[in-house]
């Protein structure tokens, strides 16, 4: 009877120390999950915030391309006021945000550089100077819920979106963003952000 009870003991110690390490898995990657999500929000909304701290300043009559919805653009060439004469604001030289692809990313259907993501971009600045900073990677091809199909997918106004768009309504402009990325699980995460901006000047 004592080497059947053993039995019966070790038997049930191991189910239980299966289900104890189960659990502990199972909650280890939804908070790694969860934590990932999270930090590609983050990551979105502070692009988005940095986007428009920079182009919230330009001249108005000296923003391009200025399409409006169905239409939307993955780049906007800007002015912004370095003062004012008798009340008119006086233009520094062009500055440009653009979508383009990421290195090793050409616009082929295909995950070229490796990191389990077709086609993404990245958002740059290019300064008055020249000088090109990148303001975010990981860019979705297209805005989360859009495919390439002439048709407005996600029900914006907007016809076949670029993960980075900007389209204008007036003197107001509505700037997109899609993120995506791979967690540690391989799982694709997606985070959209948008916003409209009115100029200053």
């Amino acid at each position: 009877m004592t080497l059947i009870e053993l039995m019966i003991a070790m038997t049930l110690l191991g189910v239980i120390s299966g289900s104890i390490i189960l659990v502990t898995e199972s909650s280890s990657t939804a908070f790694s999950t969860v934590a990932s999500a999270s930090e590609l929000e983050g990551q979105a909304h502070r692009a988005l915030q940095r986007i428009k701290d920079e182009i919230r300043g330009s001249i108005s009559t000296l923003v391009n391309p200025k399409l409006a919805s169905p239409f939307s653009s993955e780049q906007i060439t800007f002015q912004r006021a370095t003062g004012y004469v008798d009340g008119a604001p006086v233009p520094d030289l062009p500055e440009q945000i653009l979508l383009e692809y990421m290195p090793g990313e050409v616009n082929d259907g295909i995950d070229n550089d490796g990191n389990g993501l077709v086609d993404e971009g990245q958002v740059v600045w290019v300064r008055t100077d020249g000088t090109r900073v990148v303001l975010v990677k990981y860019v979705s091809e297209y805005l989360e819920g859009e495919v390439f199909n002439l048709v407005d997918d996600n029900g914006n106004g907007l016809d076949n979106e670029r993960g980075f768009c900007l389209d204008f309504d007036g003197n107001t402009v509505n700037v997109r963003l899609t993120l995506e990325r791979r967690n540690d699980q391989g799982r694709r995460m997606t985070s959209t952000v948008e916003s409209a901006i009115s100029f200053r000047n």
